[in-house]
């Protein structure tokens, strides 16, 4: 079976449904969202050859520019939060520190190895290519902390468009 997920105005997947957790329905969530931000969904991506990537993805129908420094900072911070939020919930849903992870989680996740790479992904549907390197350096920046802490590398944070999302199939 696949799961398609809509959202932003993008239709994501199909993607096998063991191996995408749609966060922000699951269970956990639904429990603990008052004052939690979630980003939309977990997919674990395969690759022949390679250790497979956990990828965590917020989508956006858009952004503000840098120019207007108080609502882009907002914006970044909201999406920090959502991602930081996403990942700790994955991973505390895997070693079942909430009551809800046995039916929530999907098989691909229950068998998911810890020290797998995780990408945090940022989609923002019809954005134009020359917008997404502040995005993405400001991203990354407000994640550092988290990408040390957890060890990821700083090409784990990526802010992309709907046109990159559909050359890496996410779309």
């Amino acid at each position: 079976m696949t799961k398609t997920i809509i959202e932003s105005g993008m239709n994501f997947g199909p993607y096998p449904d063991d191996d995408c957790f749609e966060l922000e329905k699951s269970a956990i969530y639904l429990r603990i969202q008052q004052g939690v931000m979630m980003a939309e969904f977990a997919l674990i991506r395969h690759s022949p050859n390679k250790p497979s990537v956990i990828w965590l993805v917020e989508a956006k129908r858009s952004s503000p520019r840098p120019g207007d420094q108080v609502k882009f900072d907002n914006f970044i911070d909201e999406i920090r939060q959502k991602l930081t939020n996403a990942l700790h919930m994955v991973i505390a849903a895997r070693l079942n520190r909430h009551p809800e992870a046995a039916g929530d989680l999907p098989l691909g996740f229950n068998a998911l190895n810890l020290q797998e790479e995780f990408k945090l992904v940022l989609v923002i549907n019809g954005h134009q290519m020359a917008w997404l390197p502040p995005l993405q350096d400001a991203l990354r920046a407000a994640l550092s902390t988290l990408c040390k802490t957890f060890g990821l590398k700083p090409t784990s944070v990526a802010v992309i468009n709907d046109q990159l999302a559909q050359s890496h199939g996410l779309i």
